[in-house]
């Protein structure tokens, strides 16, 4: 069993990410799973929309019939099959019945959870630029 928890992409029907999100939440209290599964995220962006010179922001989402969920994967565990079995999920996205991870790469990009990075230096200090178009700097 892996003890590290990774993030998952589920498919679900499009228009049905939130109701499927807020299942998953529910399904996992009902099923004390909470040591199995431990967020559910459907990923949106803010969306501005000019109708009549007016414009209307709204709540879109980034992926479109995908919910990404942050478990921990064990063939021996219910978590998996509890969350599979959900009402408008189609599926884990992976090769047959097997979920495949997201890397660490694609959790920064999608903006799921953020690096922090910690530096040694403060405003004043003079620094030096390795790479980029500031290189030299």
């Amino acid at each position: 069993m892996s003890d590290t928890a990774k993030w998952y992409v589920i498919h679900t029907y499009s228009g049905y990410e939130k109701n499927v999100a807020r299942t998953i939440m529910r399904v996992v209290e009902n099923k004390n799973l909470q040591d199995y599964v431990f967020d559910v995220i459907v990923p949106t962006e803010t969306v501005s929309e000019k109708k009549d010179d007016k414009i209307k922001e709204h709540e879109g989402n980034v992926l479109p019939g995908y919910v990404l969920v942050k478990m921990i994967f064990d063939d021996d565990n219910n978590a998996w099959s509890a969350v599979r079995n959900i009402r408008g999920v189609t599926g884990f996205v992976g090769p047959g019945s097997k979920p495949v991870p997201l890397s660490e790469e694609e959790v920064i990009n999608l903006g799921i959870e953020k690096k922090s990075i910690e530096v040694n230096y403060k405003v004043g200090d003079f620094v030096n630029i390795l790479s980029g178009p500031f290189d030299g700097y």
